[in-house]
């Protein structure tokens, strides 16, 4: 047996002797958002555990989240224990009551923002071109003042949650922004506002910045 052996064996050795779990775990989390915007939003995020679990989520599509106020949008799976490798990269996104999008942008994402202005749910319009099947014409109307309020709500939160779940499958990090979770966390908070997005769990936290990729515009 080569040294290189040895010391695994030994590790492993402690790790039972320990009491340690050996085996990998499998886990969830719940995920929250955080309105720190100053007016009413309705968000998503997209999750990634490296290649084994891809989770996304919204919050409602009945209720707007208020300012200073926490809904919860859904979980995320991930993997502690020995021999674990796996990271955690997110990306949150929101509407503001303008009809305004945000995504998180981490530093050196300017390529995958740019992407982004590129599809419909990111720089407004119609919400069909992400696969639902409801016009949002109206969210620039100057009354009433809540654009994302009434019929409008359930139209943005699907076509924002269509957009998560996209990035989900998509086999690349490019835009993530990675935030680990461990085995003491049971939630991570993700609190927004138009400059930031501050990833809070037990074990950490994590900051990453904000860019605003366009407004929802009129039906020609």
């Amino acid at each position: 047996m080569n040294l290189k052996s040895i010391v695994k064996a030994t590790l492993v050795a402690c790790c039972i002797y320990s009491g340690a779990t050996v085996a990998a775990t499998d886990r969830s989390a719940t995920v929250s958002i955080m309105n720190l915007t100053g007016e009413p939003i309705v968000a998503a995020y997209s999750h990634k555990y490296s290649n084994n679990y891809k989770d996304s989520g919204t919050t409602s599509s009945k209720q707007p989240v208020g300012v200073g106020l926490i809904q919860n949008a859904g979980k995320a799976r991930f993997r502690t224990g020995f021999g674990t490798t796996g990271k955690d990269w997110w990306i949150v996104s929101f509407v503001d009551d303008r009809g305004c999008t945000y995504v998180s942008s981490p530093k050196n994402a300017r390529k995958f923002v740019d992407g982004l202005e590129k599809t419909a749910i990111f720089t407004g319009g119609i919400l069909v071109e992400a696969g639902v099947d409801i016009a949002i014409a109206g969210l620039l109307d100057p009354e009433p003042a809540g654009k994302i309020a009434g019929g409008v709500l359930g139209g943005v939160t699907a076509g924002l949650g269509a957009a998560m779940v996209g990035l989900s499958n998509t086999e690349s990090t490019a835009g993530f922004k990675q935030h680990i979770l461990r085995g003491q966390d049971t939630s991570i908070l993700i609190m927004v506002n138009k400059k930031n997005a501050i990833f809070q769990s037990k074990s950490g936290k994590s900051t990453t910045g904000m860019v605003m990729t366009g407004c929802f515009k009129k039906e020609a």
